[in-house]
């Protein structure tokens, strides 16, 4: 990680875990719910705690979309 990766002084920003999401897209953008579930309550999504939700714009969607994808094909060697 470069320097330029970390937050200005000052700022922070929550490190969160989660083991459930939810994707909503509309023509306006994509949010994604980050929940964590209840183990008490297994496979009940309603028992699921949101912990973050992260809305993006379309473009940033797609750009999170194309980088998903490229990350998941295998390195091109030589």
């Amino acid at each position: 990680m470069s320097d330029n990766d970390q937050p200005a002084a000052g700022v922070t920003f929550p490190d969160v875990f989660a083991d459930v999401i939810n994707v909503a897209v509309n023509p306006f953008g994509l949010a994604l719910t980050f929940q964590l579930s209840d183990p008490s309550h297994q496979g009940d999504p309603i028992a699921a705690r949101i912990v973050t939700r992260v809305r993006l714009s379309p473009e940033l969607a797609r750009a999170l979309g194309d980088a998903l994808v490229q990350a998941g094909q295998p390195a091109k060697v030589g």
